[in-house]
């Protein structure tokens, strides 16, 4: 993983919250009833645009940051919940940058199409299932038989017939 450009020790939301601070005299937009606000202002010393969501208690919950290179979002609170029945993104270029684990649980197929695939891994990568199955042809179906395999398996019924 590409090492940042700032202080390896600092975590990365703390800086992005320290990259957010915004002017002293923010433009309350909004408060809802449950004491929560929203306000608009610019960043200090730099040409961005903040809008901020504060908590009844006066903690950041949400700040967004529009520059000219793009918005970008910090949530504060550490932690997101995405519900959706689809959701996709579409990207140019895409990165994660993680401090600890990555967990997916998936209850169907798991599919990377890419052009090149490269796994990279200081300790053991460990590859668990029924069988691993190396360069087969892409007439693969969405239940994992190949053509190959259902012409294997017909031909074994027949030797069983």
């Amino acid at each position: 993983m590409e090492k940042m450009k700032s202080n390896e020790s600092e975590p990365v939301v703390a800086r992005l919250i320290e990259e957010s601070n915004c002017a002293p005299e923010p433009e309350l937009i909004a408060r809802w009833k449950s004491g929560r606000e929203a306000r608009l202002s610019e960043a200090r010393g730099s040409k961005a645009d903040l809008l901020e969501i504060v908590s009844p208690a006066g903690d950041l919950e949400l700040t967004v940051r529009f520059t000219s290179e793009g918005a970008k979002i910090v949530l504060p609170s550490g932690r997101l919940n995405v519900v959706a029945d689809q959701l996709s993104f579409q990207s140019e270029s895409m990165k994660f940058e993680v401090g600890k684990d990555v967990e997916w649980e998936v209850g169907g197929q798991f599919m990377v199409n890419s052009r090149e695939t490269i796994l990279k891994s200081e300790d053991d990568i460990a590859i668990n299932g029924r069988f691993l199955k190396l360069n087969c042809d892409d007439k693969t179906t969405e239940t994992g038989k190949t053509s190959q395999d259902k012409m294997n398996l017909n031909e074994e019924k027949n030797w069983t017939s």
